[in-house]
């Protein structure tokens, strides 16, 4: 009878030496896989694109010098807003620690992020068509440089004749806009932890993270206006009307001169902005090379931008003229929301070392 519970209790023990020696072997095998004794160091490539809304305002105003404690609005007040959608393919290094003895095996990780964007302009704001001032007919000469040479005086209708003269609030090329580029530099950082687990034989991680995002957005305002002595005579050209007379009748009256003031105004300026929180990724691996490991993924983050979110900008132009001794402002105001939201895919590639 102790003979044979000996021999059961050997080979219980020998089954229990056998099923030890596999699960080393296995969790050799696991670590000569996965390197979660090693620091990782991976290169990712990534593409994706950035999501923020952003609202604009501008407006135009005229200090006379007659009255410069009423500024005269010569432009009316413009408002707008867009979501802006910004491309980007960049890059990362990012470094894991050696796995922790642990459920899911957790290690953090750090990395940082290149992350060039070539998003397009945005007009976040409108009113005509801002340009140089012409006169409303196809192919006319710019106002400022109308001349005899490029006119026949008579009235419309008869041969070779053309309008001499254009009204303030027919000119083309007068307008006002806001633009903003987020510039093509962006870049970031995050640090976080990464869980592995298997799903029908894959190995997943799941990395949530704290993210940081550093870019910077160009906001270029533009006015172009035009002011006539009378309004309804723009133009600056002086015909062969003999000095002193008066019109015959039957005359056309746009033999004679207005004045005409230009006004164009530019200006532009960046604003930096850095937003900070959280971030997830979701990777799987897809093959080994050697000592390399790939890996694709699929990245989400969420940014606050706190602080001052105003971009401002202003420029002037002086005048001393027939219209008066005046100065002219053009205003901008560009405010980014305060979240931004990233969304992209990428592979990685992973120095996983000797798996031997």
């Amino acid at each position: 009878m102790r003979a044979a519970v000996n021999r059961v209790l050997a080979s219980i023990a020998f089954f229990l030496a056998l099923s030890g020696a596999a699960a080393i072997a296995t969790a050799a095998e696991r670590e000569a896989q996965l390197g979660e004794s090693r620091w990782i160091p991976s290169l990712a490539i990534t593409s994706g694109v950035t999501v923020q809304d952003q609202d604009g305002a501008m407006s135009t105003y005229r200090i006379q010098g007659t009255n410069p404690s009423v500024p005269l609005v010569i432009r009316d007040a413009q408002f707008g807003d867009d979501n802006v959608i910004s491309p980007f393919v960049g890059g990362s290094l990012e470094l894991l620690t050696p796995a922790l003895p642990l459920p899911l095996r957790p290690r953090f990780f750090v990395s940082g992020e290149l992350l060039p964007s070539f998003g397009p302009e945005r007009v976040l704001a409108q009113e005509g068509d801002p340009s140089r001032i012409r006169g409303p007919e196809l192919n006319t000469v710019l106002a400022v440089e109308e001349d005899n040479k490029h006119y026949t005086a008579g009235p419309p209708g008869q041969e070779g004749a053309r309008t001499l003269a254009f009204e303030q609030q027919d000119a083309v090329g007068q307008g006002s806009e806001l633009v903003s580029q987020v510039d093509p530099l962006m870049y970031g950082a995050k640090a976080g932890v990464s869980f592995s687990f298997e799903v029908r034989g894959r190995q997943l991680r799941i990395k949530p993270s704290a993210a940081w995002l550093h870019y910077r957005i160009t906001v270029r305002g533009t006015v172009v206006d035009p002011t006539c002595v009378p309004v309804t005579r723009c133009t600056n050209v002086y015909f062969d009307q003999p000095d002193n007379t008066t019109p015959e009748p039957g005359d056309f009256p746009l033999r004679f001169p207005g004045f005409f003031r230009e006004t164009i105004i530019t200006e532009s300026e960046d604003g930096v902005f850095d937003g900070v929180g959280p971030g997830l990724d979701l990777e799987m691996d897809a093959g080994r090379f050697g000592p390399i490991g790939a890996a694709i993924f699929a990245s989400a983050a969420a940014y606050y931008i706190p602080g001052d979110r105003d971009v401002f900008i202003s420029n002037q132009r002086s005048f001393n003229d027939q219209v008066g001794n005046d100065v002219e402002v053009g205003v901008w105001r560009v405010r980014v929301a305060p979240w931004v939201y990233r969304a992209g895919l990428g592979m990685r590639f992973q120095w996983l070392g000797s798996p031997d």
